[in-house]
């Protein structure tokens, strides 16, 4: 009898471990939205905290993720694993990810032919710069969405990596007013021969930037299939002589040796969230 009845309890524990296991994970959900100032659909995702529906008069800090397709899955894990870390991170966090159409269009203030070796091509034609359409579309359309739909507060962060890198840190001082907190990891400084740097310095001066946080991961990762000293250079620049003439404005930046530009992204959003998130 002992015996049935440990059987009987074993079976339904296990039977509970079995339909446990058919239960979803929730992620998020995909949306559409057509944009008029880009005249095109743009796809992102959502992912809501999992107290969202505990509290109806709770609101949230918005993650703005760029490059959605490749990186959010691991940030929404990194934002729901800092908030199961007691005393490390809020759960108050939408992550909103945009998933990218065309990266050199949308991610370059201005057009070019300009290489990584700080060369304009002149055979190359020249491409991108609608990262102020783009800028438009985030402001003007996709916020006011996300605004209207989901209990937000006034905390609105940007990360990018790479060309979005280049976007993130062109919103910090092209439109300082926009997001509080910005990550950008191995941007392209190199873009129209690094021109973005004598733009931000015109900027640094003037701009508002109490209370505003940025974020800069740099690979640093020795390559030997092309030169990089222009990229270095552009980078010690950036983060020696103009970021310091940004009065009030708060930053760091870390070097990752053991990173190349390819791999820097995850590690670089991770120590960015962990700034963010106060730990």
């Amino acid at each position: 009898m002992k015996v049935f009845r440990s059987i009987i309890i074993v079976s339904f524990l296990l039977l509970g471990i079995v339909v446990r296991g058919q239960e979803k994970i929730s992620i998020g959900n995909a949306y559409t939205l057509h944009s008029q100032i880009l005249n095109q659909e743009r796809d992102y995702m959502v992912y809501l905290p999992e107290d969202y529906g505990k509290d109806s008069t709770k609101q949230y800090q918005v993650i703005y993720l760029l490059d959605a397709e490749s990186f959010y899955l691991p940030v929404v894990g990194m934002v729901k694993g800092f908030s199961k870390m007691k005393d490390k991170a809020d759960e108050s966090t939408i992550v909103v990810g945009i998933i990218s159409e065309n990266r050199t269009k949308d991610f370059t203030p201005v057009a070019s032919n300009c290489g990584r070796n700080g060369i304009a091509n002149k055979e190359e034609p020249m491409a991108g710069g609608g990262a102020e359409m783009f800028y438009r579309f985030i402001e003007e359309e996709l916020k006011p969405t996300i605004e209207k739909a989901y209990r937000t507060n006034t905390t609105d962060i940007l990360m990018g990596h790479s060309y979005s890198g280049l976007f993130a840190l062109y919103t910090m001082f092209y439109h300082t007013e926009s997001f509080v907190k910005v990550i950008a990891i191995d941007p392209s400084l190199w873009w129209d021969c690094g021109t973005i740097l004598d733009e931000i310095m015109l900027r640094v001066n003037d701009g508002d930037y109490v209370d505003k946080y940025l974020y800069l991961g740099f690979s640093t990762k020795k390559r030997y299939d092309r030169n990089d000293d222009i990229i270095g250079d552009l980078k010690q620049q950036l983060c020696e002589d103009i970021l310091p003439k940004a009065i009030k404005l708060n930053y760091d930046y870390k070097n990752y040796p053991e990173e190349n530009h390819g791999t820097v992204a995850i590690p670089g959003f991770y120590d960015g969230l962990k700034h963010i998130f106060g730990k």
